[in-house]
């Protein structure tokens, strides 16, 4: 897929259609806080927690689709990993409590 994100990008970057995707963009960006509303839920947290880890982990897809550097994603993947083993494991202990 990457050549469709690349040209994406372009497209998106480009001033002549950077209005005509505005509404596009704009559709993402709320499809992204219930995406990151349903993460919260599940983990038991507020979205303030999940958005972080979910927007670092679009930048890292995003990367990698352009550049494809396997090298540039895994430290921030496995940040990520690290981090929501953390979350689940307070909210499994949350559970136990309540």
């Amino acid at each position: 897929m990457r050549p469709l994100v690349k040209f994406f990008v372009s497209v998106c970057s480009t001033p002549k259609y950077a209005e005509d995707i505005q509404p596009l963009l704009d559709r993402l960006s709320n499809r992204y806080k219930e995406y990151i509303e349903k993460f919260a839920k599940i983990l038991c947290c507020s979205a303030e927690e999940v958005a972080p880890h979910f927007y670092v982990v679009i930048n890292i897809t995003m990367s990698y689709m352009l550049f494809g550097k396997k090298s540039f994603a895994a430290p921030q993947l496995e940040f990520v990993y690290k981090s929501l083993k953390e979350m689940l494991k307070v909210r499994d202990e949350k559970r136990k409590v309540g």
